[in-house]
């Protein structure tokens, strides 16, 4: 905005570095150096896969689905925000690590950094509709699990307590566990956008394609381009605590049941020749008995 409204580029760039040198003081470089000073500065960022697919060629990350998992140093953090940096592949070999132990440390480290919050989505509109009274003050995640519960409320809405790149929050070790565990059934997963996500039971009440389509047309419409996530419907299979894909948990489940109709079937069959088995084994005998009786 600066420079369209007086056109002096020089100017632009020379006020960036005065800001870069002057905020650069409060920076901690040594992460830069050592892996032991940059792993409890790591947390986890998610992001669309194919809308960052050159992006993600020099970096680190993992994939599940359309989601790509990223991993992050946070560099600075005041009141005012927080400022991070993208773990590259030329800097995680610097650091001289495998891809797997950032990857553990990242996730271990994340919920230390920008901690889960999950919170019902009644609460949320009500805050942002500036009804205080309608909403109640958040309370640590710990205990909104113990409070989770579909029955009174339909949808929750899962980030972090920045509110600021929050669906990552998603990946988090035993966040989905401990909500599946306690809500009962499976649970659906709409990624709303890459600050956050929707959760609602998969009770059979919703369908796959309906919530699909529910996505398609809010992302076309209503969130900005930059902080799409994704079109596609997420779904954690809470007894075999699986994320993935609902379409890919459909297919799976289809897949399982197919399977289980040909063992089945199978094991029919080998009754069936077992019994005819063991008749033949009989017969001779009761022919004996019949020849000495007669």
């Amino acid at each position: 905005r600066d420079y369209q409204g007086h056109g002096d580029l020089d100017r632009v760039f020379g006020q960036i570095s005065e800001i870069v040198e002057l905020r650069a003081e409060g920076l901690d470089l040594d992460i830069f150096e050592s892996y032991e000073n940059a792993k409890e500065h790591l947390f986890i960022r998610v992001s669309n896969a194919e809308t960052n697919r050159d992006l993600l060629e020099d970096v680190p990350h993992e994939t599940l689905g359309d989601l790509a998992v990223t991993y992050h140093l946070m560099v600075e953090r005041n009141d005012e925000g927080f400022g991070s940096t993208m773990i590259t592949n030329e800097l995680l070999d610097k650091y001289g690590i495998p891809g797997d132990q950032l990857k553990a440390d990242a996730l271990e480290n994340s919920a230390k950094i920008l901690s889960p919050s999950i919170e019902s989505m009644n609460n949320v509109m009500a805050r942002m509709m500036g009804l205080p009274n309608l909403a109640p003050e958040s309370v640590p995640f710990e205990q909104a699990v113990e409070d989770f519960n579909f029955s009174s409320e339909g949808m929750f809405v899962l980030t972090n307590t920045n509110a600021v790149n929050g669906a990552a929050v998603m990946f988090y070790p035993e966040v989905l566990e401990q909500l599946g565990d306690h809500a009962g059934v499976d649970l659906f997963i709409i990624p709303s956008s890459v600050h956050e996500t929707i959760i609602l039971p998969d009770d059979g009440v919703m369908q796959r394609s309906d919530l699909e389509s529910m996505i398609r047309d809010i992302n076309a419409n209503e969130v900005a381009p930059k902080d799409r996530l994704s079109d596609s419907l997420y779904h954690y299979d809470s007894r075999e605590h699986r994320l993935e894909r609902a379409i890919d948990f459909e297919e799976r489940k289809e897949m399982e049941q197919t399977i289980g109709k040909k063992v089945e079937k199978v094991s029919i069959q080998e009754k069936l020749k077992d019994a005819e088995e063991r008749v033949n084994k009989q017969s001779p005998s009761k022919a004996s008995k019949a020849h000495v009786l007669e």
